[in-house]
C-alpha cells in the first residue's frame, strides 16, 4: 500500500514544476502591465492596478506553485 501512495504522489509533482516556467514568466508580465496603472492620475484605477497586481503576484508565487500540486495530490488519493 505505501508503494502505491508513493508513485502515485511522485507522478503529478514533475508535471507542475516542469510547467512552473511556462506560467510565471506570463504572469510577472501581465503584473508588471496592470502595474502601470497605479502610474495614472485616477485613485480608482490605482486601486484596481495594486489589486490586480498584488493578485497576480500572489497567484504565481503562491497559489500555482504550492497549492495546486498539493491540491493535484490530495485529489489523486481520493480518486485512486
Amino acid at each position: 500500500m505505501r508503494s502505491a501512495m508513493h508513485s502515485r504522489s511522485t507522478s503529478a509533482t514533475p508535471l507542475c514544476v516542469e510547467t512552473l516556467e511556462a506560467r510565471e514568466v506570463p504572469a510577472i508580465v501581465l503584473a508588471g502591465t496592470f502595474a502601470t496603472l497605479l502610474l495614472s492620475r485616477i485613485a480608482f484605477l490605482e486601486q484596481v492596478g495594486l489589486g490586480l497586481t498584488v493578485g497576480v503576484l500572489i497567484d504565481t508565487g503562491l497559489v500555482r506553485p504550492f497549492l495546486l500540486p498539493a491540491a493535484a495530490l490530495l485529489l489523486q488519493g481520493e480518486n485512486g
